[in-house]
């Protein structure tokens, strides 16, 4: 009888745990059994068992398209990484790793021949950050849909915009470990603005002011256009030039500019009531 994840009471009374304890040549999962005269004894030994070899077994990382892939590279990275990631185990016994990892320094700015941005993405233009939200957007729908081919399509396609290749007539394919690395440091530092101040120059500025909902009557039409939209409205006042220009510009240039368009609008507002 199957009392818990991969653990069964046997027909003597002993409880059997099982683990994954390697593949074979044809990349089938081997299983290694250990046991005890209770539940609990028989889980605290196959823990005990994993927690001493974790870098011999392939680990799956939730986040990296759908219900995850197999990342084999992962296994030399865990002594830096280690304390970034949450561990459980799956129901064929597999470790299952979820980062959880929220931060604003680029913990992997340099990266097998791949350099990144820095730390709370400087050195991203405002382009490629409105391109990183729409990827980020569309990963959502297809997280709902179960597309994997195209999650693990956008994660690449959100590195690329944060990384570069010491060669540029020669770039690879993006490793596994970066692309899972940059949408989470992406997503940290967005969440951040989304989420409180953001401290720049010493000053905390909070950005939560440009996505405020305004009043009935100061609300402009939705024409849809999103961050594109915010793009031809920057460009439109000639600030940072042109629609290409504004493109170049650094994101928190332009976030800036956007907050104090804001803040401006809202305290005059409130000086003539």
């Amino acid at each position: 009888m199957r009392t818990g994840v991969n653990i069964r009471k046997r027909k003597d009374g002993r409880y059997e745990a099982r683990y994954p304890k390697g593949r074979d040549a044809a990349g089938k999962l081997l299983y290694g059994y250990c046991y005890g005269h209770s539940f609990e004894e028989a889980r605290e030994k196959r823990d005990r068992i994993m927690a001493q070899r974790p870098r011999e077994m392939n680990l799956l990382i939730l986040g990296a398209g759908g219900h995850g892939e197999i990342i084999r590279e992962l296994d030399g990275q865990l002594e830096k990484l280690d304390g970034f990631f949450s561990y459980t185990t799956g129901k064929e016994g597999e470790r299952i790793v979820t980062p959880i990892l929220k931060t604003g320094r680029n913990l992997m700015q340099d990266f097998g021949g791949w350099h990144g941005v820095g730390d709370m993405l400087n050195g991203l233009t405002f382009g490629n950050f409105c391109d990183c939200l729409d990827l980020l957007q569309q990963s959502k729908q297809a997280a709902a849909e179960k597309d994997e081919s195209t999650i693990n399509e956008i994660f690449q396609d959100i590195t690329l915009k944060l990384y570069r290749y010491k060669d540029p007539e020669k770039i690879p394919a993006v490793p596994s470990l970066l692309a899972i690395h940059a949408v989470n440091f992406f997503s940290a530092v967005w969440e951040m603005v989304l989420s409180g101040p953001v401290y720049i120059g010493g000053e905390a500025i909070d950005f939560r002011i440009l996505f405020q909902k305004l009043a009935s009557e100061d609300r402009k039409a939705d024409d849809k256009t999103g961050w594109t939209g915010i793009v031809f409205e920057v460009a439109a006042s000639g600030v940072f030039g042109n629609k290409k220009e504004v493109d170049d510009t650094p994101f928190w240039d332009v976030l800036l500019y956007l907050y104090k368009c804001k803040f401006e609008y809202l305290h005059q507002k409130r000086n003539k009531k």
